[in-house]
């Protein structure tokens, strides 16, 4: 198994509404790429969930960014659990025991996990770090300056602030003044780079940890503080000095734009009379297969959708990461729609509301792949609340 800088492998753990609620009181939005990238520092990243109940009107929109950064969005339900004093309706999730339950089975399921990277400032999180560091493990919380409890920070390996080690609200670069020394292995990473932007699929723009991964594929030794950067940002930040690039934060993700690139470019899809003929088959092999897993699966599940693309090798072999950027581009173009059915668990008979992608068949895209829809059924592509094929679980 190869292992980053000789280090263990990297779970990182996202309690989403703590780190979004706490940076929200200073008008802050969490950046999900240096969140990743943070826990990339200290191995290879193989387990990355943010948990939250995602049917919050506060968090629909994450979901999306966070798939585009690699974190999978765990849904943690939300229950009333009566008034307070002032008369104000009390909410409870349970996202503290979901993901003290994943923790646990993490270090159960994947030996190689030498570090847990915990998001969050909650102190409640302190049993299960209580648990894991007997075991070995490194434990390290990134909290913010202003909510961390000091009950969390003390039972840490390490505790790392948001706003001043993962994404400084205040920028004091580290490589670029001074400048780092001139070198071709510099001069020839950043070339490279550019290639990597033009190559991609959504001509002249990239996302910044997609970026990385491909740097990596290309070049299993690169490193970037070999180049004199502590992080791949500050790397990328020095390209956008050097006017070479622009990193522009879309949602909560970093892209990475070549300087002839309008921001609000259209979208990616490749459909038109301009589209490479590769991509245009591509499209074609995606749309089919998507259209055979929607048909045989009641719920389709975003991951389920990434493993199914990878194993037929759709894309050429590419990247795990590759693969989910552009499952994404579709849902933002609207080939895909996001919408709620009913579950039902089979244990309490509770119902409960599952989120699933359903093609949209009236695009264009769409139609020029499988043809025009017929009739009224379930894959319109129009939001429903519920459904009358119930799932259980």
């Amino acid at each position: 198994m190869q292992k980053q800088n000789g280090k263990g492998d990297v779970a990182l753990f996202i309690d989403w509404e703590n780190i979004k609620a706490s940076l929200d009181e200073r008008g802050l939005k969490p950046n999900v790429s240096s969140m990743r990238e943070t826990a990339e520092s200290f191995g290879r990243l193989v387990v990355a969930r943010a948990y939250a109940d995602w049917q919050n009107e506060w968090h629909q929109n994450d979901p999306q960014n966070l798939y585009s950064a690699g974190i999978e969005p765990v849904y943690v339900p939300t229950r009333l659990v009566g008034v307070n004093a002032l008369g104000e309706q009390r909410r409870k999730n349970s996202v503290d025991v979901k993901l003290t339950a994943d923790c646990i089975e993490t270090y159960h399921r994947y030996p190689s996990v030498q570090t847990f990277v915990l998001a969050s400032g909650d102190g409640d999180f302190v049993h299960v770090i209580n648990t894991l560091r007997p075991y070995g493990k490194e434990v390290i919380a990134i909290g913010v300056s202003w909510s961390t409890s000091l009950r969390l920070s003390q039972s840490v390996d390490r505790l790392l602030y948001y706003d001043r080690d993962v994404d400084p609200m205040e920028f004091h670069p580290t490589a670029v003044e001074p400048l780092p020394p001139a070198s071709s292995e510099l001069e020839q990473t950043m070339t490279q780079v550019i290639s990597i932007i033009r190559d991609s699929r959504l001509e002249g723009r990239a996302l910044v940890n997609w970026i990385k991964q491909e740097l990596v594929r290309r070049d299993p030794h690169f490193n970037e503080q070999r180049l004199g950067f502590d992080k791949f940002r500050a790397f990328m930040q020095e390209m956008e000095r050097r006017g070479m690039i622009r990193i522009v934060t879309v949602g909560l993700v970093d892209w990475a734009y070549l300087p002839n690139i309008e921001v609000s470019a259209p979208g990616p899809l490749g459909a038109g009379d301009n589209a490479r003929r590769e991509d245009r088959e591509q499209w074609e092999r995606f749309i089919q297969l998507a259209d055979a897993v929607e048909k045989s699966n009641m719920f389709v599940a975003f991951n389920l959708l990434v493993d199914n693309m990878i194993q037929a090798n759709v894309f050429g072999g590419a990247s795990t990461e590759g693969v989910r950027q552009f499952i994404n581009d579709a849902i933002e173009d609207g080939v895909f729609q996001r919408i709620t059915r009913s579950g039902r668990d089979k244990v309490t008979g509770e119902p409960f509301p599952l989120r699933t992608l359903v093609m949209n068949r009236e695009h264009p895209i769409v139609v020029s792949v499988l043809g025009a829809p017929r009739g009224n059924g379930n894959h319109n592509g129009t939001a429903v609340e519920s459904s009358a094929s119930e799932a259980t679980r």
